[in-house]
């Protein structure tokens, strides 16, 4: 690969002692270990600022030993074509997350340390690959786990096991037993049922992302991924009094606050109306799948969901969501894609419709304002707001 690094100006001192300690976890690197590019001809600002610093030259060359080791043995053991080939491309997708921290050496470090972490936790180039299958983007084994239950639910007494003066004494016991049941599994459920970076990105994909205000289907104003503002339209919300909401939202929002937004309706919508309803410990994958799915679908529907999930009845739960459609053309491409987090783990790829913003000016005039913001149908909605109006009268 590459040939010996230049010593340029090291980190800030606060990056230096982070990269210092993530070094002493990682273990010390020889001089044998190859640079993963040519310091010579550096392809990007991010490769400029490794070869420049001493400590990200390091932390390049422990990656590339780790990464060529983990390929060189898969490739000897001869059965892992499928597995061999997501190193391959997440290893390249993984540059292009780390060359877009340019010269930040913060972000740089960080980018390394998690990369390594999945490289050294996530893969097991030993083992025959129908038991160690790749992982996904966010590092979750393509296997669903195995179907156990949350905690044991408390047998009924029957009464022909129990002398008839006992019975209801254990009928009592029983209740209360039945009752911290009910209670831990709602606890687990609360902990447990969150939806991962990578099963919010792929919502994302299939229903796309307005970093700015624009009005739904029911003329009210929205944000982000559906993200409901106010019962208003967006002229309502501006001629507001005083215009809180149209004050904090005119300029749009970043997508960490979509996400943030995006997890929030989850709860309200979907966890919030779940909870306790499932018995059984479910992988990450399949959370994603199914909060994805009922987010969509709504938390009450289909009903047998339920059963299939806490029978164990997995293999019929993808299935299931597949023939789930109801209305939208695009809804058999996301029911196919959910189906498929949920059997193996397999995220759709892509990047979403993103809607972005521009600083609003009261004095553009409807033209203009498009014009110079470059937005599509979603900002449409509100440029043409009057109009929609008249339609709809």
């Amino acid at each position: 690969m590459g040939k010996e690094r230049g010593r340029g100006a090291g980190m800030a001192g606060g990056a230096a002692v982070a990269a210092g300690l993530l070094f002493l976890a990682l273990g010390a690197t020889t001089p044998a270990d190859a640079a993963s590019f040519d310091c010579r001809t550096p392809a990007n600002p991010t490769e400029k600022a490794i070869c420049a610093d001493p400590q990200l030259d390091r932390l390049d060359r422990e990656h590339n030993r780790i990464a060529k080791a983990l390929i060189l043995r898969m490739q000897q053991a001869g059965n892992y074509t499928q597995a061999l080939q997501y190193v391959q491309d997440s290893e390249e997708r993984w540059k292009k997350e780390r060359n877009a921290c340019r010269t930040d050496p913060f972000c740089i470090t960080a980018a390394y340390a998690r990369r390594l972490a999945v490289l050294n936790g996530c893969f097991y180039p030993d083992r025959p690959a129908k038991t160690a299958p790749a992982p996904d983007a966010s590092g979750q084994s393509s296997n669903p786990p195995k179907c156990e239950p949350i905690t044991p639910r408390p047998k009924e007494p029957s009464k022909e096991d129990n002398v008839a003066n006992k019975h209801k004494d254990n009928l009592t016991t029983y209740k209360a037993d039945l009752i911290n049941y009910v209670q831990e599994i709602t606890k687990y459920n609360q902990a447990h049922l969150q939806i991962s970076d990578q099963g919010i990105k792929q919502m994302n994909v299939f229903e796309g992302v307005s970093l700015c205000l624009y009005n739904d289907s029911n003329n009210y104003a929205t944000i982000g991924i559906g993200h409901l503002v106010k019962y208003k339209s967006f002229s309502e919300l501006r001629k507001s009094t005083p215009p809180t909401d149209w004050l904090k939202y005119k300029n749009g929002i970043s997508i960490e606050q979509v996400h943030q937004y995006k997890r929030e309706d989850i709860k309200m919508k979907v966890l919030d109306n779940i909870y306790g309803r499932i018995t059984v410990k479910l992988g990450q994958c399949q959370m994603d799948a199914l909060l994805s799915f009922l987010f969509n679908a709504g938390p009450g529907k289909p009903p047998h969901f339920w059963k299939l999930i806490n029978g164990c009845e997995w293999s019929k739960v993808g299935q299931k969501m597949e023939e789930y459609i109801r209305g939208g053309a695009g809804l058999p491409k996301r029911r196919k894609a959910e189906a498929a987090t949920w059997d193996s783990c397999k995220y759709e790829q892509g990047e979403p419709q993103m809607v972005t913003c521009c600083k609003y000016n009261a004095k553009d005039s409807n033209e203009s304002f498009t014009a110079k913001c470059g937005q599509g149908d979603a900002i449409g909605n509100i440029i043409n707001e009057p109009k929609i109006k008249e339609a709809k009268s």
